[in-house]
């Protein structure tokens, strides 16, 4: 009788354990969300490096502070305010909303998402030097900055002078952003020089 019990426990085991490897893993959809942060209270802080078409960096001597305020109701949707300084002095702000695991700013332009890596996001033709392209790219990049080295998704803007003279052709900006972090780099460019701008997190905290 021992023995038959024995039998079937090892049967049982051995069925679950075949069963389990059978299973396909549960498909986990990536949150945009988790990467852009929205609870009040967090905050970010950035210092800007200067960089030349040698590579060479040069501290800009400029920090820029961020921290997500509050929720405000556009046209009965809900968003998230962020306020702080860019460039070191200037006061700057920014509302966005989870819309569908995109990420939209008050405008409804798409600025990031953590599934959609084929398509253009959106397009900004406001000025009528540059046309920019907005597209999600460099997914899982590991990218290194003064608070430390993350896994990022990067939302790339491709920027195409409309002046064919333009001296240095078509340029790139990154937005890269870190899960449970937020946005870790944010690059910026001179219209009038080769040289970019790079603003880096020193330090952050993430409101629970």
């Amino acid at each position: 009788m021992k023995k038959l019990v024995l039998f079937f426990f090892v049967i049982t085991i051995l069925y679950s354990c075949n069963k389990n490897e059978n299973e396909p893993d549960p498909v986990v959809i990536p949150q945009s969300s988790e990467y852009t942060i929205f609870n009040v209270g967090s905050y970010w802080v950035y210092d800007w490096y200067k960089i030349d078409t040698l590579g060479n960096e040069t501290s800009m001597n400029k920090t820029d502070s961020i921290y997500v305020s509050k929720d405000t109701v556009i046209n009965g949707e809900t968003y998230r305010l962020s306020k702080g300084t860019r460039f070191g002095n200037m006061p700057y702000s920014f509302i966005v909303r989870d819309s569908n695991n995109y990420i939209v700013n008050q405008e409804g332009n798409i600025i990031f998402s953590a599934t959609n890596f084929s398509d253009i996001l959106f397009s900004d033709s406001t000025t009528n030097l540059v046309f920019i392209t907005y597209q999600m790219t460099d997914k899982d990049s590991i990218i290194s900055v003064p608070a430390g080295s993350f896994e990022t998704y990067n939302c790339q803007g491709t920027v195409i002078p409309l002046n064919t003279g333009y001296s240095w052709g078509i340029r790139y900006i990154d937005k890269r952003y870190a899960k449970g972090i937020g946005q870790i780099l944010n690059t910026s460019y001179y219209f009038s020089q080769p040289d970019y701008m790079e603003q880096r997190l020193v330090r952050y905290h993430i409101e629970q």
